[in-house]
């Protein structure tokens, strides 16, 4: 949990009695986050003796910040569960007000619920009950919680409250609202739609910075035109001014920009970026050093900004945009050789962007011994679960230009050489052209020899099989 909060989170369980067991055991996965002070949890057996039952539940769900709806046929068939508590939670959801997370405990038939659109947990919507070790299950569901918590928090922290040295009652007069307003009177600032304030104190701005400042002026307002997004500035102590660009989707933000007196500055929001953006972090990363949780970045030019209008693209899951041709030329260079600090799921997720930012395969002959080579302490029979567990990890999505795919989710990565071209002939990991799936699909048919262990280069290798 990178991002910090006076107080935990409040987590509520909605589930069916049925599912105590099930409850518990989750719960007591949640145990790291409840010790480092994340997360508080609750349910129904925590009421005491001589408490009105209704009314506290009533009392801890309108406090959650995190709602977990534990799905089964039970949980279906309860009309407290699914027609009033569900509901609610639902209604929260739409109200941005909470984060509902569905989590399939049994199997059950959910075609057309209120959650159904909403991602299901675990991800590869395998119930927790079918798992061979339900224990991992509810490892990798609470990855998945403690991701979504993080960026509840994250805009928890960036959706600043009005605070005032007075109160403002029924009876105030138009000064006293006028007084309300006044940024001089705020102790802690206070939030307005658009960009027209932070664009105005341009005469702030001092002459060597100024067309930098217009430029991201104009970058914000173009942002707004080609992505779901809504411009805020926050009104802060000391005259200090902070663009918001968020998400309309849940107000989620994956940069503020700051003007400080003239000085601008820009701040990353990595949780954020983690859940919704993972393969333009890993291209800012590249660039600019590594993101932390509310670093700032005083090193601001055109190519990150080309970059972030990708990010909140990916974030949005809409087509990314040609990014500007230095960045262009820069994406083509080939996958750097036997780097300690790379791994193999970071090569992959590379090379899926790759395709989508220029439309070209990319060749993945060599990814396994570079894998290898990277990490010389793992051992050939320990590789498997090593990738497998990263994938399910972080939930890699996959981008590329067949739709299809990108929210596919892959449970079994397992596969390296060969069998990794297998998969990706059957749709799996669409990294390479359809024309070159269709020439490997043949070289399989027709039981021609392919070579996948060296470093030649597959994707000409495909098409000269394909030529013959």
């Amino acid at each position: 949990m990178n991002v910090e909060l006076q107080h935990p989170l409040h987590v509520f369980f909605c589930y069916a009695r049925e599912d105590k067991k099930l409850r518990d055991d989750l719960d007591r996965h949640l145990s790291s986050l409840k010790r480092q002070k994340v997360i508080e949890t609750w349910h129904e057996y925590e009421i005491v003796a001589g408490v009105n039952r209704q009314h506290a539940i009533d009392t801890y769900f309108r406090k959650a910040d995190v709602v977990l709806l534990l799905i089964s046929s039970d949980f279906i068939s309860s009309d407290y569960c699914y027609s009033h508590e569900m509901q609610q939670a639902m209604h929260r959801h739409e109200a941005d007000s909470a984060t509902v997370l569905p989590i399939l405990l049994r199997p059950v038939d959910i075609t057309g619920a209120p959650f159904s659109h909403l991602q299901m947990l675990p991800r590869d919507n395998t119930p927790v009950t079918l798992w061979k070790n339900q224990d991992e299950a509810f490892f990798y569901i609470t990855q998945d919680i403690r991701q979504a918590i993080d960026t509840r928090a994250s805009k928890l922290i960036q959706s600043q409250p009005i605070i005032t040295n007075k109160k403002v009652g029924s009876s105030s007069t138009a000064n006293d609202l006028k007084q309300f307003s006044d940024p001089q009177t705020q102790e802690k600032g206070y939030v307005v739609d658009g960009i027209e304030d932070f664009a105005a104190a341009i005469d702030t701005v001092p002459a060597v910075t100024r067309d930098l400042f217009v430029y991201i002026c104009d970058w914000a307002r173009n942002l707004e035109k080609v992505a779901p997004v809504k411009l805020q500035t926050y009104h802060g102590k000391s005259h200090r001014l902070t663009l918001l660009p968020r998400l309309r989707d849940d107000m989620a933000g994956l940069i503020s920009i700051y003007n400080v007196n003239g000085t601008l500055s820009l701040q990353f929001w990595r949780s954020v970026f983690v859940h919704r953006a993972p393969l333009h972090l890993r291209l800012i990363e590249q660039h600019y050093g590594e993101v932390g949780q509310g670093n700032y970045l005083h090193k601001i030019d055109q190519n990150l900004f080309d970059i972030l209008t990708n990010a909140y693209l990916e974030a949005a899951n809409l087509p990314v945009i040609t990014p500007s041709e230095q960045l262009t030329e820069e994406y083509k260079q080939p996958l750097p050789q036997k780097n300690s600090d790379r791994n193999m799921i970071d090569l992959i997720v590379e090379a899926a962007f790759k395709i989508s930012a220029d439309k070209q395969s990319v060749s993945l002959a060599n990814l396994y011994d570079e894998y290898m080579n990277s990490n010389p302490g793992i051992s050939k029979g320990s590789t498997h679960a090593s990738f497998d567990a990263t994938v399910n990890y972080h939930c890699i999505n996959m981008r590329s230009r067949f739709s299809d795919v990108r929210k596919r989710y892959q449970k079994n990565a397992y596969w390296i050489t060969k069998p990794l071209f297998k998969r990706v002939s059957r749709g799996r990991y669409m990294l390479l052209s359809q024309e070159e799936v269709t020439a490997f699909q043949k070289c399989v048919q027709n039981n021609v020899p392919l070579i996948y262990e060296d470093e030649y280069d597959v994707s000409l290798m495909l098409k000269e099989n394909h030529a013959q």
